[in-house]
């Protein structure tokens, strides 16, 4: 099995968190003394409730990727999502490498649909807020087109790259 865990670079998202928590503080003290309480309490309530979100999403999460070994081709062959947040460590995704339809640059989503046609689904294992060097998996799933959109490093997707080969050769046998 080959498994990667990419580096979060999260300075947009520690700043915007602290900046959510910081007009938080000052929204919901403001509101003590400001006409419209409710509404400073409203807006105070909704940056805190982001800055929340923001902390949990991409400070405190992190996502393994892992790729099922070569030397039992016959056997699944999956690509595997794995989030983990503390010692806490659960499956987002394993799919099978027998459904991919590409293996792309990041994109916009209005490009990745005009090239391939619709995206059901599309999932973010990016630890990053603003990712450099994304990559998009689209593979079918029930009948539909679903992407994942990770963070590879370049040993990763070679290894991706080597195993989607491997099955495009056996299909064709």
């Amino acid at each position: 099995m080959y498994s990667y865990t990419p580096v979060s670079k999260n300075k947009k998202a520690l700043i915007l968190t602290v900046v959510l928590f910081f007009g938080a503080a000052i929204c919901l003290f403001a509101s003590q003394s400001l006409p419209y309480r409710a509404v400073w309490q409203a807006a105070g309530l909704g940056c805190l409730v982001l800055a929340i979100q923001f902390t949990s999403r991409y400070l405190l999460t992190s996502f393994r990727y892992s790729l099922s070994p070569l030397d039992g081709l016959d056997e699944a062959n999956d690509f595997t999502v794995e989030r983990v947040q503390g010692s806490r460590v659960r499956v987002a995704a394993n799919v099978s490498l027998y459904t991919h339809i590409a293996l792309i640059p990041r994109m916009p989503t209005a490009e990745l649909e005009k090239k391939y046609g619709r995206i059901s689904r599309l999932f973010n294992f990016c630890p990053s807020l603003a990712p450099d060097g994304a990559w998009i998996y689209l593979f079918e799933f029930n009948g539909e087109q679903n992407a994942i959109l990770f963070e590879p490093d370049g040993e990763f997707l070679r290894q991706l790259r080597l195993r989607i080969e491997v099955k495009d050769v056996g299909e064709e046998e």
